[in-house]
């Protein structure tokens, strides 16, 4: 059984919830930001700053690293056929054979 103050938190909390449940995120945030001083927005970028680079990175296996240096090893002792980025995007296209 609830006593009536007991109700009256219980109320409050699952509403806070609710409410903190339907905010848009992104869009408050890019909002705050906005106006905020830059020393805030630098702190809230440095609390961000790792997971940002961890996005970006990606992390090979042994394998895949070990593939990497022999087709490495291979290109600079010139065994094997490199090919600028404009070749690379006209191979791409057909535009030009191997």
């Amino acid at each position: 059984m609830l006593f009536a103050s007991e109700a009256k938190k219980l109320k409050f909390v699952i509403t806070a919830f609710s409410w903190h449940d339907n905010i848009n995120y992104p869009k408050k945030l890019i909002t705050y930001l906005a106006d905020a001083e830059d020393s805030k927005v630098k702190a809230i970028y440095t609390l961000l700053e790792r997971e940002m680079l961890e996005e970006d990175s990606v992390e090979l296996t042994d394998e895949q690293m070990s593939i990497l240096e022999s087709e490495r090893e291979l290109h600079l002792s010139g065994q094997s056929k490199s090919y600028s980025r404009e070749e690379a995007r006209q191979i791409i296209k057909g535009e030009r054979d191997f």
